[in-house]
């Protein structure tokens, strides 16, 4: 019988358990959190687990809201690509900085804003969510609109891995 990580002998197959710890917490995720300390004072708090079902109703109500909200982008873009691509170019840069920050005030302002706040140590969660999405990248004249037909002519899922990568500061 071959094993999932290159056969017998291979030191992913062996046994790590050393009679010190019970196998079964692995598949209690408290008795995990416990075993490292978590919900003890000085301790990480012990974080709330959720069911199958609330994870799938979950993922179900996000997942309607994106594919809503590209729906609605989508529909936009279509109808009024030249008008928006017309007024964005005649504006200045400075125009174009006050757009943006009148749409999302607390949008990240330097390039790589990710980089930026983890040099400051700051725990900025927009600069690392969406370290592309920044007032210094978009009020260039031809990025904001290269980003906004993107993502309203190809589908969410397109992005999806991207969009993971460009947040890997955060996640790390």
């Amino acid at each position: 019988m071959e094993l999932g990580y290159g056969g017998r002998d291979h030191p992913m197959n062996e046994s790590k358990n050393d009679g010190d710890i019970d196998p079964s917490i692995y598949s209690d995720s408290n008795a995990l959190f416990e075993m490292f300390g978590a919900g003890k004072p000085g301790g990480l708090p012990m974080p709330s687990m959720l069911t199958a079902s609330e994870v799938r109703s979950k993922s179900e109500t996000l997942s309607s809201s994106i594919f809503d909200s590209w729906n609605s982008l989508r529909v936009i873009v279509e109808r009024h690509e030249a008008t928006v691509r017309k007024r964005w170019s005649k504006r200045t840069r400075e125009q174009r900085k006050k757009i943006l920050l009148t749409a999302w005030p607390s949008m990240s302002v330097p390039h790589r804003p990710d980089i930026d706040a983890f040099k400051k140590k700051k725990n900025l969660r927009a600069a690392f969510m969406w370290p592309y999405l920044n007032v210094d990248d978009l009020s260039k004249p031809k990025l904001f609109l290269i980003l906004l037909n993107a993502r309203a002519r190809n589908q969410p899922f397109l992005f999806a891995r991207a969009d993971i990568d460009a947040c890997r500061i955060g996640l790390t």
